[in-house]
């Protein structure tokens, strides 16, 4: 196995090797992670001083430091001995680093030889495989903030089909998914930011932090130079206010911040944005939001915006249970009624 110092650059051509049915040579070099890791193998360096090569990141193992070796060698036995060994590694932040970079690659290879070889066969992941992806996952969630920051990072590098694993596997990190990933949206590259706005919508809350991620997904539904990113971080609002209720009972979730930055995206100079606010208020389930969608299509049908009319007629019978059609004056007269 070799893997490179550029984690992310390592990642993408990954990516790219699970698309090519017909690359037997990697499905073939990927059982380092059941049989650990021997001599001969390399491993990603991260800091570990001059054995390092500069020019590409790669190291072999015998050329680690001493306590280096022995975490890999841990974490090849497993049990007992590697909760110990882990212990140790998280409280050196070198080795944490030197952990976590480690276990993304092999996560990663793991799952693209695995995708692979199911497509070459026709035949699901092997159990045993299954499991060992299972546990490099576990020990990455247990490594923390700084696999979550780790994990996120592999957005910017990754194609659609590894940016949704990386969304998959942010879950299982609970509060901690969401705050890097947010940070994403300050990158240049749209493409970027269009991914880390997906994510965001799948994401968990991120309890204390949630209003920084919140702020920042205000913004990128509101000011990002691309219609498509504000258009996915209108709809992510939406979909976060629904994940900050669950597990909590009604009424104890302060919605007003979700539904007051749709609301402003209703006002938005893109259709596109002002179509998916009046959904993402629909997916919120916030009956506030009425008076605002009421204003919204009256202005739309004025403007004989019909696209935008019916999404906003849409989300009022979502919201409120009844039918009015396009008819904003008999909404209004039954909402004066509801209060």
């Amino acid at each position: 196995m070799t893997i490179r110092k550029d984690i992310g650059l390592l990642l993408l051509s990954l990516a790219l090797l699970g698309c090519q049915s017909q690359d037997s040579q990697h499905a073939q070099g990927t059982s380092d992670i059941e049989e650990g890791l021997d001599a001969e193998d390399f491993v990603l360096g991260a800091d570990v001083g001059s054995n390092i090569d500069k020019s590409g990141g790669m190291i072999a193992v015998d050329d680690l430091p001493e306590e280096y070796r022995d975490l890999l060698e841990a974490w090849k036995l497993g049990g007992f001995v590697w909760e110990v060994k882990r212990s140790e590694a998280l409280s050196d932040p070198a080795l944490t680093a030197f952990l976590i970079d480690n276990l993304l690659v092999l996560l990663f290879e793991d799952f693209s030889s695995t995708q692979s070889s199911a497509y070459q066969n026709g035949r699901n992941v092997p159990v045993a495989k299954q499991a060992t992806i299972e546990r490099t996952l576990k020990e990455l969630v247990l490594c923390g903030k700084p696999a979550a920051e780790a994990l996120a990072e592999t957005l910017a590098y990754s194609g659609d089909v590894f940016a949704s694993l990386s969304t998959e596997m942010l879950m299982e990190f609970g509060r901690e998914a969401a705050p890097p990933v947010a940070a994403l949206l300050d990158r240049d590259k749209a493409a970027i930011r269009l991914r880390a706005a997906t994510a965001l919508g799948r994401l968990p809350s991120a309890g204390r932090n949630e209003v920084t991620v919140l702020a920042r997904l205000k913004t990128a539904a509101t000011e990002d130079s691309s219609d498509l990113v504000r258009v996915r971080a209108t709809s992510s609002l939406g979909e976060r206010g629904l994940w900050a209720q669950v597990g909590r009972s009604s009424g104890s979730v302060d919605l007003e911040p979700y539904r007051k930055a749709l609301e402003e995206c209703l006002l938005n100079p893109s259709e596109g944005v002002r179509s998916a606010s009046a959904s993402g208020l629909s997916t919120l389930g916030d009956q506030s939001a009425i008076p605002a969608l009421i204003a919204a299509a009256t202005t739309a049908g004025k403007a004989d915006r019909m696209g935008e009319l019916r999404a906003h007629a849409s989300s009022l019978k979502s919201l409120s249970g009844e039918d009015f059609g396009w008819d904003m004056n008999e909404w209004r007269a039954w909402w004066r009624d509801a209060k």
